[in-house]
């Protein structure tokens, strides 16, 4: 049996209790259970993180009647590599709204964004 012992809640270390220590010397303890207890109580007092701001002001143009903005950006797609993303809301909207990937060979325009708008109108 161990005499190791976690440094947050005193409890010793069994085979069904881990204990993790890091490089310092002395070696300090904590186990599995204060882990996912501090992970919990970490993800309670973080502040709601608001959406991520889009990188370039969103720029108004009407399609259809309807007050819409867009942008657009250079992104990274896993197993696909760059694309560039056209993002459409509604005007006055404080959310993402909704996009479409383009080929990275393609330049933000007018003309995309309107295709987006057309492709996800039923989404808006």
């Amino acid at each position: 049996m161990s005499d190791r012992v976690c440094h947050f809640c005193d409890n010793p270390e069994e085979a069904e209790r881990r204990l993790f220590t890091g490089t310092r010397e002395p070696p300090t303890y904590i186990c599995e259970d204060c882990v996912v207890l501090l992970g919990d109580i970490v993800r309670e007092e973080q502040p709601a993180r608001p959406s991520k701001t889009p990188p370039a002001p969103w720029a108004p143009f009407d399609f259809g009647g309807e007050a819409l903005e867009w942008w657009a950006m250079q992104v990274t797609v896993p197993r696909k590599g760059a694309r560039l993303m056209v993002c459409v809301r509604r005007q006055g909207d404080d959310g993402d709204g909704v996009g479409n990937l383009y080929a990275p060979d393609k330049r933000p325009s007018l003309a995309l964004a309107e295709e987006t708008a057309s492709k996800l109108s039923q989404l808006l």
